[in-house]
């Protein structure tokens, strides 16, 4: 039986973690940590959790703990995970994992010098889609991947609603960071993950502030850019452009990933072959449904590997390189130029 226990008590904790931890065997939840005590044993009572805290310290000194799931804002992250470590204790958090590239190397050494598993959470490459996709790119099928498109565009993301997300102390940046992380990660590694290069990105507060102007109470919290686009280069002239927004005056919601091949593309998550033939994009639809919840999969292989004692993929490194691409993009952006990673 593996002890697990759950560092904040949010919308990610209530909604994706522990529900998927609920239909895993072989662990037990002991424990919610939260700021807030009354959310923590709100959640408790929903899940028939244990005994909830309102410090990791105290979790730790009363209960077995043999990982624990860190769902906290990202400005929270590197304490938490190094504390963690420092207490033997294996971890998985949510992305981004770190904010900047100097809290991850020292993140790594302690990790490794303590034997521990600890990884990022990326349900995004646990998807059905994604792993089909996967599958057709390191069979040659597109030939040479020179770039991905990420579009990851929306009206109005509810995570508008959510201060967490738009603080720029407490998340670091707006769709950047949240979806960058997620989505620029998922083009790389079906990509074959390329050393990355430089990066340039745009990024805009323009309807936000709009909005602030005329709807003040509402907006108020909402300080991180809304809106960026921008490319990031690989070694071997390879390259992943996305458009990514949290607002945007646009009719329709938009997820896509477009990757484009030398013998053909596919478009992520509908899995969409496509090739030109007599001057024809014919288009195959090879996948369309997911059978399996994503983050049920990737929290049973982070168990797998906590008991295998074997650290498998996305491993600390991988995620150590997308610590390092997503924080010399936001240099980038709020600098206004090209930034070397």
């Amino acid at each position: 039986m593996i002890n697990v226990a759950i560092i904040g008590a949010g919308s990610i904790a209530k909604n994706f973690h522990l529900p998927a931890w609920n239909k895993i065997n072989g662990i037990r939840i002991v424990g919610i940590v939260d700021k807030n005590l009354s959310k923590a044993k709100l959640l408790a009572k929903k899940y028939k959790s244990a005994k909830c805290y309102k410090k990791m310290s105290l979790l730790f000194k009363n209960e077995k703990v043999d990982a624990v799931d860190i769902c906290t804002p990202n400005s929270e992250h590197e304490k938490q995970i190094i504390f963690s470590l420092n207490n033997n204790k294996h971890v998985i958090c949510e992305k981004p994992f770190v904010l900047k590239f100097k809290a991850f190397k020292k993140i790594y050494s302690l990790a490794k010098k303590k034997k521990l598993i600890c990884v990022c959470a990326q349900h995004q490459r646990f998807r059905q889609p994604s792993i089909e996709i996967k599958k057709i790119v390191d069979q040659k099928k597109l030939g040479l991947i020179y770039t991905a498109h990420i579009s990851a565009i929306f009206k109005r993301s509810k995570t508008v609603n959510n201060s967490y997300f738009t603080s720029k102390t407490k998340s670091g940046g707006g769709p950047l960071v949240d979806l960058g992380s997620h989505f620029i990660d998922l083009a790389w590694w079906i990509m074959g993950n390329p050393k990355p290069v430089s990066a340039f990105v745009y990024g805009s507060n323009a309807l936000a502030r709009y909005l602030k102007k005329n709807e003040k109470n509402y907006w108020k919290k909402f300080d991180v850019e809304d809106y960026s686009y921008g490319c990031i280069r690989f070694k071997g002239n390879k390259s992943i452009t996305f458009q990514l927004s949290y607002l945007l005056n646009t009719n329709r919601d938009i997820k896509k990933i477009e990757f484009f091949g030398t013998k053909a593309g596919v478009q992520w998550p509908e899995v969409k072959l496509t090739r030109i033939k007599n001057n024809i994009t014919r288009t195959k639809l090879l996948f369309s449904t997911e059978k399996n919840l994503a983050s049920i999969i990737e929290l049973k292989h982070f168990i797998k590997s906590i008991k295998k004692k074997v650290i498998q993929k996305p491993t600390l490194l991988e995620t150590g390189y997308m610590v390092k691409i997503i924080d010399a993009s936001i240099k980038a952006m709020r600098e206004k130029k090209e930034v070397l990673i």
